[in-house]
């Protein structure tokens, strides 16, 4: 793109840069949004298991194109050096943490806003360190145990699921 087309369409740095908040954070709810409609109508009538949620988490944890989510993390960090942009991480945030919130709803977890919270913060801190450690299997597999033992303690266990 060039320098006239930005400058006529944005006035200025901060602009692109709230410009490009928006566009991944609307990218990323349309792709949780898509995750969770994706799951087969019967899980969804009836209640997610750990398994569910646990695989759905996973299969998102960290894509093999890391482009993306790089990016997406160097804007959140540029955003802590500007005040202004911060609420545009904020409504990023918060409309992921209301996703995982419905969805633990719908397990009947109690206190879903702040087991949401909860998972997002998990979540963010292994995708960092997804993005700033060598990819190996190894780490996937701890990051899948990780995530397996913290939905074991957090969320109530229905005596229909196995695991």
């Amino acid at each position: 793109m060039s320098l006239s087309s930005t400058t006529y369409h944005f006035a200025s740095r901060d602009d692109i840069v709230a410009a490009a908040l928006r566009w991944l954070a609307e990218q990323e709810r349309a792709k949780a949004h898509a995750a969770v409609e994706a799951l087969p109508a019967r899980v969804r009538q009836s209640g997610l298991t750990h398994d569910d949620l646990l695989n759905l988490i996973t299969e998102e944890l960290v894509p093999e194109d890391r482009t993306a989510l790089r990016a997406q993390y160097e804007l959140q960090l540029y955003a802590a050096d500007h005040p202004h942009l911060q609420a545009e991480v904020q409504t990023w945030i918060d409309a992921i943490e209301a996703m995982f919130g419905e969805v633990l709803e719908r397990l009947e977890v109690p206190r879903p806003a702040e087991t949401a919270r909860l998972l997002v913060a998990v979540i963010d801190g292994l995708r960092l360190t997804a993005l700033t450690t060598p990819a190996t299997e190894a780490g996937a597999v701890r990051n899948r145990a990780a995530l397996s033992w913290l939905l074991e303690n957090l969320l109530p266990r229905p005596p229909h699921d196995s695991a």
